[in-house]
């Protein structure tokens, strides 16, 4: 199974969907949405072993005005990729803001 899908958290509300992957060179794209904000972002993954189950990925995007940026870490030990475990950061208005949580497929 891709890992293109859409993938939701109840822990903070965000979505986390890949529009693209390729599996060939581990190259992906997507949207994360937080916050009432939606910010695209690039995706890098490779399995574990060249094989998986284990998956490993790296995200971060982000768009100019206003300032929106984000970018974090994650892994999945499941085949069909049925939940991705997330953290990362983006800047606020005022603050830095960090995340993490278990986002299942939708």
């Amino acid at each position: 199974m891709s890992l293109v899908g859409t993938y939701y958290c109840a822990e903070n509300k965000s979505t986390f969907t890949v529009t693209e992957a390729n599996v060939s060179n581990g190259q992906g794209k997507g949207v994360i949405e937080i916050d009432k904000i939606s910010i695209p972002v690039k995706i890098h993954y490779h399995f574990e072993n060249n094989v998986g189950p284990i998956t490993d990925l790296w995200f971060a995007g982000g768009k100019d005005d206003p300032n929106e940026y984000i970018g974090g870490a994650g892994r999945t030990n499941n085949q069909g990729f049925a939940s991705i475990k997330l953290a990362g950061g983006y800047p606020t208005h005022t603050d830095t803001k960090t995340f993490q949580g278990e986002y299942k497929r939708k």
